[in-house]
């Protein structure tokens, strides 16, 4: 531990920004394909900047799908330690589905990967449901880790010399090229899927936490002057893309990035991705990535999936509050939530060193304790 003498507090407020995105479109590497003669896919995608790479065990569909009491059940099949387990599951339609059930047939796919529903009138409607999807809406008694993305490569919509989209890239994308590859040969049991975000929104987060035994440097001026500059700041489009990218690829690492991963975030403004939130006077990095409508956390193999006994307490404390007389939707609305934080990542990064610059993002230093405690 570094004695507080050598350490520096700039400004009693500090600022960091934060990234965050609506959920992702999921994609099968087929839907590339056709995305060309597609045009609903390609106006579901637009807007798309981030884009992750990941893969998971294969999971497929038993033949015999069908409905009972409005429910849409089968059988997973999952391989397993001793072989093919068959895993039953329940799943409620859409609503633009469910008003038609008593008109539908549904036929399984004989590859096991998707449902297809018909109506039974003269239009003979479709609607696809691939695996993935059943997966993350369904009730099934399937472990995390049968779920689990792995997040395998990264990266960002834009090219560097004109704007496209995530689909256009993708379709010629030598890395995604190389995984199919490879998956093909050597992980047949495992499939990809693409996880398509829009990083639209940014807001600044302004803290007073960190090391509060510093006093900090600035005059009274100074200080105001910054909290102005701070309450301010606002990054163009592809500042933002290109900061999420870079903090995204340096927490999960995914193995078939190569810049990127090993950038030390606290060297900032030698590093020209991170000088722009640097500019702002703002010197922390935040961004956060759900995967809630996945039904699936991310992970990686530098990044395992957390695990929060406040979120366990808080699920054990509402079905108590539930059994007691709690209002039904008020308990769906916290499930819901704590549900939307499990499946959340927070990429954080402090862009200076607690010598050069302690912010809040390094941590809190406990009075009882010399050790500095993660920023939650």
């Amino acid at each position: 531990m570094t004695n507080n003498e050598e350490l520096v507090r700039m400004f009693l407020a500090e600022g960091a920004v934060h990234l965050y995105s609506s959920d992702p479109i999921i994609l099968t590497t087929a839907d590339l394909r056709y995305a060309s003669v597609r045009p609903e896919l390609r106006d579901l995608v637009s807007g798309c900047n981030i884009y992750l790479i990941a893969c998971r065990p294969r999971l497929l569909i038993e033949q015999g799908t069908c409905f009972r009491e409005g429910m849409l059940c089968g059988r997973f099949l999952v391989l397993r330690k001793n072989g093919w387990a068959r895993v039953p599951f329940e799943m409620a339609l859409p609503n633009d589905v469910d008003a038609l059930i008593e008109n539908i047939e549904v036929y399984t796919a004989a590859s096991g990967t998707h449902v297809m529903l018909e109506t039974r009138d003269e239009a003979k409607r479709r609607y696809l449901m691939p695996v993935h999807r059943i997966i993350a809406s369904a009730n099934a008694d399937l472990a995390d880790e049968e779920r689990d993305l792995n997040v395998l490569y990264i990266g960002q919509a834009i090219g560097h010399k004109k704007s496209r989209s995530a689909v256009d890239r993708l379709r010629r994308h030598e890395t995604l090229q190389a995984i199919l590859a490879d998956y093909h040969t050597y992980h047949p049991e495992r499939e990809i899927l693409l996880l398509l975000y829009r990083f639209e929104n940014q807001r600044v987060l302004i803290s007073t936490g960190g090391d509060l035994r510093l006093k900090p440097v600035a005059s009274e001026a100074q200080e105001r002057m910054h909290l102005r500059k701070m309450s301010g700041a606002y990054l163009n489009r592809k500042e933002c893309i290109s900061l999420a990218e870079a903090a995204l690829i340096n927490y999960f690492k995914p193995v078939y990035n190569k810049i990127f991963k090993k950038t030390n975030f606290s060297r900032a403004s030698r590093i020209k991705t991170l000088r722009s939130a640097l500019r702002e006077e703002l010197v922390g990095v935040i961004v956060e990535i759900c995967t809630v409508n996945a039904g699936a956390r991310l992970i990686s193999e530098d990044c395992a999936p957390g695990h929060n006994d406040i979120l366990d307490s808080m699920e054990v404390g509402m079905r108590e509050r539930l059994e007691e007389g709690i209002d039904a939707q008020l308990y769906q609305d916290v499930c819901s939530e704590v549900r939307r934080m499990k499946h959340t990542h927070y990429a954080r990064f402090a862009l200076t060193t607690i010598q050069e610059r302690e912010t809040f993002l390094h941590g809190t230093v406990w009075l009882d304790s010399d050790e500095r405690m993660p920023f939650l």
